[in-house]
């Protein structure tokens, strides 16, 4: 697939417009001591903004851990209810003759 050179300009202005910048500008990318024309490093925010998640993910871990350890800790518990192993005293066995029945 070939573009001409109208093509080529209306897709350049058009990703330009997209992602904000004037005709003529251009995206420069900030060194860690250059502060950029908005005063502020764009990248400090960007880095909140995944220190903001990190901690997320680490408190959702931190709450299934808790609760993985609290159903470990109920299954237990069940299974020692449900397989009592107390001796149960044994009912008198009857026979089913009838002449042997007392």
């Amino acid at each position: 697939m070939k573009l001409t050179l109208s093509e080529l300009r209306t897709a350049s202005r058009a990703s330009r417009a997209a992602a904000g910048l004037a005709n003529g500008q251009i995206l420069r990318s900030l060194t860690p001591g250059d502060t950029g024309s908005t005063g502020g490093n764009p990248a400090a925010g960007e880095l909140e903004k995944w220190k903001a998640i990190a901690a997320e993910r680490e408190e959702t871990i931190r709450d299934l851990r808790a609760r993985l350890d609290a159903e470990s800790e109920e299954r237990r518990r069940l299974t020692a209810i449900l397989s009592d192993k107390r001796a149960v005293a044994a009912a008198p066995r009857q026979s089913w003759w009838p002449w042997r029945r007392a």
